[in-house]
């Protein structure tokens, strides 16, 4: 097994072995070099090295696989919360035999959505106001999601940056000076590792109201 391609959006491409994903049958390139294979035999993919637990269905080879040198197969539908070690086997349609298996290629299947992240909170709001531009240069906006996701922060439904959260769920994100004048909302979501997306979390809302009230004429 040279390659396994998940092709469910929103994360795509070429995996590494031990990687998640949330692709339930994902594109898995097997190389025929060496093998002697030709035009007519089977491929089988199987989870471990034994044959008692194949997945999908055989393929056979055809001429066109032959000359490419690989060929391209699925393996059925795969289950979400379950480790699989792919290998691939070759069987013989002129004698039967089936050739040794390959090396495993490990996935981990995930199809379902981290919670959204929670708390978020930053110590420059007071009483729903931010009133100087610089009280947010640097500062940090928190919460907490799913440990080691993806975390992306919005205003007002516009994408503002990512950041990562810990092996403990906490994140943060720099805001940086505001300039802004007006209402803020901030959301965030969450990312996991098989490139499943979180719904947003609840909304971080204030002012930002940094002009000073004109002052009053007591000479009238």
């Amino acid at each position: 097994i040279t390659s396994v391609t998940d092709n469910t959006a929103p994360v795509t491409g070429a995996l590494t072995s031990g990687a998640y994903t949330n692709d339930t049958s994902p594109v898995i390139k097997v190389s025929l070099t060496g093998t002697k294979a030709i035009a007519g035999d089977m491929v089988q993919l199987y989870n471990g090295t034994g044959t008692t637990s194949q997945l999908g269905s055989s393929y056979t080879l055809t001429s066109t696989d032959i000359t490419n040198g690989y060929a391209t197969v699925q393996p059925g539908t795969l289950l979400n919360g379950s480790t699989y070690n792919i290998t691939s086997r070759i069987t013989s349609t002129v004698d039967g035999l089936q050739s040794n298996a390959s090396s495993a290629f490990t996935i981990i299947v995930d199809t379902v959505a981290p919670n959204a992240p929670t708390g978020l909170a930053d110590t420059a709001i007071v009483s729903g106001y931010v009133n100087s531009a610089n009280d947010l240069a640097g500062q940090a906006l928190t919460g907490t999601a799913e440990a080691n996701s993806t975390i992306t922060i919005y205003n007002n439904g516009v994408q503002l940056g990512t950041t990562t959260a810990n092996a403990s769920g906490a994140w943060s994100y720099t805001l940086g000076v505001l300039t802004t004048q007006g209402a803020y909302s901030l959301t965030a979501t969450s990312r996991d590792a098989a490139g499943n997306i979180s719904s947003a979390s609840s909304a971080l809302t204030f002012t930002l109201d940094t002009i000073a009230p004109t002052s009053v004429d007591l000479s009238a």
